[in-house]
């Protein structure tokens, strides 16, 4: 065997080059949605089979589907989403109803809950549209 080769180590063809993550510090750049405290619009859904994936679990695209849905047509129409936040807090299963409230705190920001049948969240969103 020839010294000009050596041996190579796993470190040396894949270093480390990501610090380990401080998650607090993550968790402090997203600063949590408030609930709606009152209910501009409103309206409910229930999961259907083409809502969900593999495990029958409401895929988390379709959240924001029905959030936007829940909107008059009026706004859907002339405007658009220009930010979205959503924090994601439980699942929805084929079958269970989910209530879709919403407050405009100002004119085209609004904070929106998505809530099962039993009072649990299953998702915040503030969204601002333009």
């Amino acid at each position: 065997q020839s010294e000009a080769f050596g041996v190579l180590k796993s470190e040396d063809v894949f270093p480390n080059r990501f610090e380990p993550v401080d998650r607090t510090k993550l968790l402090s750049m997203f600063p949590k949605i408030p609930l709606p405290s009152k209910n501009t619009y409103s309206k409910e859904f229930v999961a259907s089979y083409y809502d969900t994936d593999i495990n029958s679990h409401v895929n988390n695209a379709i959240y924001i589907g029905w959030a936007n849905e829940a909107l008059p047509l009026e706004i859907l129409q002339n405007t658009r989403v220009e930010e979205l936040e959503i924090q994601y807090k439980q699942q929805v299963k084929y079958g269970e109803k989910v209530t879709v409230n919403i407050e405009e705190t100002s004119p085209d920001n609004f904070l929106i809950s998505l809530n099962k049948e039993d009072g649990n969240i299953v998702c915040l969103i503030r969204e601002k549209r333009v």
